[in-house]
């Protein structure tokens, strides 16, 4: 379970905020009880939430409403965008860093001419840059919502030097540790400032950080 690796950071907090928009998700996790294969999980997440001391609140987002959410779910993927190149390097300047390789991009998108690609690419460096020491390359990352969190744990855990390009979002489960993890940090703009992008995407404020 997720939550059971950040236990040392959820204990200190008092309240978590669950956004989804699977309405069987919020609907079990409110009421802490599933059926079925569901069950097992419910009781071990109520376990953990007494343990803690947590107060878990959910909310559903309309299929609508969470565009937004479904469109960073698939960025890394679709490779239809990527940071404008000068913004990226006027980021890199004021924060005093260059990075090395960048993940989890494509041939398109890439911002460095060594990358990790999900897709098959006999240029890309590796296929799964998860199965790599972060610790030992300065990684340019432009996760997607979904993955977010992972990278950050990837990052804690190999005690690496990465550039983090994520969006501005206040109430996500990676809040503390992206606090704990970011030594400096810029506000790039608006996405409709700062991507190239080949298809039309709603505007979400967006950071980069270190």
């Amino acid at each position: 379970m997720g939550m059971r690796q950040f236990r040392g950071i959820l204990k200190d907090q008092k309240a978590l905020l669950i956004r989804t928009d699977n309405t069987v998700t919020e609907y079990n996790v409110r009421r802490l009880r599933g059926k079925g294969d569901l069950l097992p999980l419910m009781r071990k997440l109520r376990i953990l939430i007494m343990e803690l001391g947590l107060t878990i609140q959910t909310e559903h987002i309309s299929g609508q409403q969470n565009t937004t959410a479904d469109i960073f779910g698939r960025i890394e993927i679709n490779g239809k965008y990527k940071l404008d190149p000068d913004v990226l390097r006027k980021a890199c300047t004021a924060l005093g860093i260059r990075s090395t390789i960048n993940g989890f991009s494509t041939r398109t998108n890439k911002q460095r001419k060594r990358y990790c690609s999900w897709l098959s690419d006999r240029n890309a460096v590796k296929q799964d840059c998860f199965n790599m020491n972060w610790s030992l390359e300065c990684f340019l990352l432009h996760p997607s919502k979904k993955m977010i969190l992972r990278n950050l744990s990837k990052i804690w855990r190999d005690q690496a030097t990465a550039l983090v390009i994520m969006p501005n979002w206040r109430g996500q489960i990676w809040n503390d540790l992206q606090r704990r993890l970011t030594v400096s940090s810029v506000v790039l703009g608006r996405e409709d400032d700062i991507l190239i992008a080949g298809a039309v995407m709603k505007s979400v404020p967006q950071a980069i950080s270190l």
